[in-house]
């Protein structure tokens, strides 16, 4: 910084330089010795430069609410255990398969929900996909959970079945595969015409659709139903399901294969419950645990002048 000279006290003691500081010390000096001393006052100004003042800290916004997503069940209840207390809610939805908890059911300040959500186990997802079980819902609709059907053309099936054999334990996935490598469908149209009260009008027409795997001249009638075996969600335990097929098509539209299954919408939910009760177990008598979803509403404010 460059030196700033004064061309007298008044402008010394006035102006103010950035930086800098004025420091006024008026003292007495006492000169000579003996008994009679003199004596005369001195002021003296000095000036110092001043040394930057640190940066002051910036200032964080508070911490977000928790939000937090568990996959595992055992996660979950670990988490819970260490923060959660007596004023924590669990409530369980099998529809939507969720299970969600409010920390403090007590807050005044909004309420913190985690949410665990089982993870559909890789070797189940194509069936899932495929079948559709479980429609989802927003927050405030329920979750719809039935039988599941879905209708795919042959050759998509066929593909389907391919790459999924390995958890179709009945029949062998690879028999079904051959079986549906040829695909003859035959209809039969029947004209009868009669006179009296037990006489037959009308049309019939009978469809037929069979099977024969490569190197088969005869043919074999396809399988009703098949049987899958796998986890349905990730750490948990293997379970069978029935899917039934059915078959049907025309000259236009092809083969077309209808896949529909009910055991599923019931494993899910027995599934479900099993993690529910290992919640419920870990959870002991301090947390309250039910079946539900976490729902909330304005209070209705009255008018002021009202008594």
């Amino acid at each position: 910084m460059e030196e700033v000279k004064w061309q007298n006290l008044k402008e010394l003691l006035r102006t103010v330089v950035p930086g800098q500081e004025t420091a006024v010390d008026v003292t007495r000096e006492l000169l000579g010795e003996g008994e009679e001393e003199h004596k005369r006052v001195v002021l003296a100004i000095q000036q110092r430069r001043l040394n930057p003042e640190p940066a002051a800290d910036p200032v964080r916004e508070p911490s977000p609410r928790r939000t937090h997503e568990f996959y595992d069940v055992g996660g979950f209840c670990r988490y819970l255990k260490k923060f959660g207390s007596d004023n924590t809610v669990i409530l369980a939805d099998p529809a939507r398969q969720q299970v969600a908890a409010i920390l403090d059911e007590t807050a005044e300040r909004g309420f913190e929900v985690l949410l665990f959500e089982p993870l559909i186990h890789p070797l189940f997802a194509p069936w899932a996909n495929a079948l559709a079980p479980v429609s989802r819902a927003g927050d405030d609709e329920p979750a719809a959970v039935g039988p599941a059907s879905v209708q795919l053309p042959l050759k998509a099936f066929l593909r389907f079945v391919g790459e999924n054999r390995r958890q179709i334990i009945e029949p062998e996935g690879r028999d079904l595969a051959m079986m549906l490598n040829q695909v003859r469908l035959s209809r039969k149209v029947e004209l009868a015409q009669g006179f009296g009260a037990k006489c037959v009008n009308g049309l019939m027409v009978e469809t037929a659709i069979q099977g024969g795997g490569a190197g088969r001249m005869e043919p074999v009638d396809l399988p009703e139903v098949l049987t899958i075996k796998c986890p349905l969600y990730v750490a948990t335990s293997e379970r069978k399901m029935e899917i039934d097929i059915a078959l049907d098509g025309d000259e236009t539209r092809g083969v077309l294969v209808t896949l529909s299954s009910g055991d599923l919408p019931v494993v899910r939910v027995a599934v479900f419950e099993e993690l529910l009760e290992v919640i419920r177990r870990e959870a002991g008598d301090t947390m309250t645990v039910a079946m539900g979803f976490p729902r909330h509403a304005e209070w209705k404010i009255l008018p002021a002048n009202r008594t």
